[in-house]
C-alpha cells in the first residue's frame, strides 16, 4: 500500500539567515549543484528540488529569493522567499530491501523505487 502526497513549503526566512543554511536549502532544492561538506540534513539526494517529469498538474517548483517585504520608518525590510512544490510518496510496511515500516520517497527517485520494489511508478 502507498500514499502519494503533494507537499508544499511556503515560508519566508529572515534576512540574516546564516549563508551556510541557505546554501543547504539551494542544494535541497536543486538550485545548486554543490553539496555542503555539512549537512543538517544529510540525504543521498536533493530532498525538495523538482522532479520531472511530474505527476502534478502544472509540475513540480522550486524557489529561494530575496524578497521585499515592507517599508517602515527604518527603511526597507527583506526576508528570503522559499517555495517548494513537489510530490513524495510514502510505502507502508516493508520495502524489498527491508526499510523502515514506513519510508517516504521523493520523486526523483522514482526509477529506483520501481527497482527495488518491483512496482512501476511511471506514468499512464
Amino acid at each position: 500500500m502507498s500514499g502519494h502526497f503533494e507537499v508544499v513549503f511556503s515560508v519566508f526566512l529572515r534576512d540574516d539567515t546564516p549563508a551556510e543554511v541557505l546554501a543547504e536549502l539551494r542544494w535541497h532544492l536543486g538550485l545548486s549543484p554543490e553539496r555542503s561538506p555539512r549537512l543538517t540534513i544529510d540525504d543521498d539526494e536533493p530532498l525538495l528540488s523538482p522532479g520531472t517529469p511530474s505527476y502534478l498538474p502544472g509540475g513540480e517548483t522550486a524557489t529561494l529569493n530575496r524578497q521585499y517585504r515592507y517599508t517602515s520608518s527604518g527603511g526597507d525590510h527583506y526576508a528570503w522567499g522559499l517555495h517548494a512544490r513537489v510530490y513524495w510518496w510514502t510505502i507502508c510496511g516493508r520495502t524489498a530491501g527491508g526499510g523502515s515500516p514506513n519510508s517516504w520517497h521523493h520523486g526523483r527517485t522514482r526509477t529506483a523505487m520501481r527497482a527495488s520494489s518491483g512496482r512501476n511508478f511511471s506514468r499512464r
